[in-house]
This record gives C-alpha cells, structure tokens and sequence, in this order.
C-alpha cells in the first residue's frame, strides 16, 4: 500500500487483478457499498464520544513556572512512589510538576506506584520525538512469558475515567513545544477488538473528527483509551531556520498497568519495584 493510501483504494485495486478473488466483484457498486458501510459501522461502534476522553489540568503549569532547566534525561516508566517519596535527586527539578498531578489524585497516592517518563533532547525538526501515529495507550494485547495474551485479560495501561469532573487514574502528560503532540475528545470502546498490539488505531483516523494540539507547558490528562499523537516538531517563529529543536517531555503514568517490560523501561534506584508483574520479554516482538 502506498503511503497516504486508504485500506479501501487498496482492496478495490485488488479487483483489477485477474488472479485475485476480488477481482470477481468488480463493478459490483452495490455489494462494495454495503462491505465499506458496514466497516464504518464497526468503527464508529467503537467511539465513545460522550465520555471525558482529555481535560486540561493547568494552561501553563505551576503558575507559569515552565519546565526545569534540562539534563538531558530519559526515563521511561521509571516506578516511583510520593509517600514516602522515593523520587531520585537528578528528577527533582520535576517536582514542581509532579505536586501538580499528585493535587489531582484525591488522596489516593499513599502507597500507590506510579510511572514516570521524562525525555530531554534535540528533536530534528520536522520528525517527532516520541511515538508517530494514531494510537491509545492501551495495548490490543500484552507480551509476557513468551506469550501474547489477550482477550479475556483486558490489558490495561494507566486506564482513566472522569468523575464529578475528577480525573480518576490515567495518564498526566506535557511537553515544552508547542504543537508537538495531538488529543482527540474521544474514547475507544472494546479496545482489544480494533488496536493493535501497541494500540495502533490509524485506520480510525477518519472517524474520530478533529482533535486538538496541546500548548507548551500544557499539563493534560488522558486516559489509556483517548486517541492521540505526537506531531513533528516545527520550526519556532522567532528562528524559522533551525534544524533542531531542544523538547522536553513528561508523562505520569498514575492508574494500573498490565505488564512492566524491563527491557524498555527505567528501574528505580531508589529501590522501588513496578506494581505490575515484570517481563523480561521485548514487547516490540509483538506484531
């Protein structure tokens, strides 16, 4: 398929090759109307569009404190706890933030594991720095022991709900750039039946409307369920000919997740393990 190309180009295409079955169907408008009608049906039946999907938590976090002067770090999904407070030193200029999400939890930090990411780093401009592509943070299935599990277990990664206005788990994120990474007002419904193993949903792209570009400094949160991308990084307009772009990012990963792959996440040196069983297995060997 060529990139940029829909699935439905590409099958229909596929009527023009004698050798291919589809090929039998070809000119028959009706029964191709009716097999695309009932695709949208399925992936509308998956959009949730009366949920809280996102919200806000602070326009420019911390009373216009900004991100701390950069290290250049990068953690991902470092377990960390807040009572007692077993945060490394090296982390601690996040602190001003981390107080900001800990303000939302309702109490529910004592003793909880949470699950810090930071990423620190020149971004050439034009690529992103993190994930590209529409996705959820919930996995369509989880790699562990060796095996794929799905179905029945329900991964999870953070999972989130809004009540009485209170965010409920989920995940808190904010970058330094601007533009740099996209929400959808939406929920995705029975998510292990349309993402893929890393909670790919591109094919639903046309379904879900307009999402929206977060601010710089923009504290958000997000369930594993809400739609979203990272954007490539654009040029400032006080500098429109840079070839990189210092971005700063943070993530808090605050409700349960399934698994804790030690292959692709941060220890703690504080001694605080994840609270999610650990695989030693790579979860990108999951296709």
């Amino acid at each position: 398929m060529e990139q940029g190309q829909s699935k439905e180009i590409t099958v229909l295409q596929g009527t023009l090759d004698d050798a291919n079955p589809l090929s039998k169907l070809r000119g028959n408008a009706l029964v191709w109307s009716n097999i695309f009608g009932k695709v949208d049906d399925f992936y509308n039946a998956h959009i949730d569009r009366v949920s809280v999907a996102n919200k806000t938590i602070d326009v420019n976090y911390v009373y216009g404190a900004g991100f701390p002067e950069p290290k250049d770090i990068n953690i991902n999904m470092m377990p960390i706890t807040f009572y007692p407070r077993c945060i490394p030193a090296i982390y601690k200029g996040y602190s001003a933030l981390l107080n900001k999400t800990q303000h939302n939890l309702g109490g529910r930090e004592w003793g909880h594991v949470f699950y810090l990411t930071i990423q620190e780093g020149w971004v050439p401009v034009g690529q992103t720095q993190r994930r590209a592509g529409l996705h959820i943070e919930r996995p369509g299935s989880i790699y562990d022991g060796g095996e794929t599990k799905q179905g029945n277990m329900l991964p999870s990664w953070g999972m989130g709900s809004m009540i009485d206005d209170v965010p409920k788990d989920g995940i808190y994120m904010a970058s330094s750039v601007a533009d740099s990474c996209k929400v959808w007002p939406v929920l995705i419904t029975s998510p292990e039946e349309v993402a893929d193993a890393h909670g790919g949903i591109e094919p639903m792209r046309k379904y879900l409307g307009e999402g929206r570009s977060l601010k710089a400094n923009e504290l958000c949160w997000i369930t594993d369920r809400t739609p979203h991308e990272a954007l490539p990084i654009q040029a400032p307009a006080d500098d429109p000919l840079p070839t990189m772009v210092y971005r700063q990012f943070f993530r808090l990963v605050v409700g349960k997740i399934s698994v804790w792959y030690s292959k692709h996440n941060t220890p703690n040196p504080e001694g605080v393990l994840p609270d999610a069983p650990i695989s030693d297995e790579d979860k990108f060997a999951i296709t």
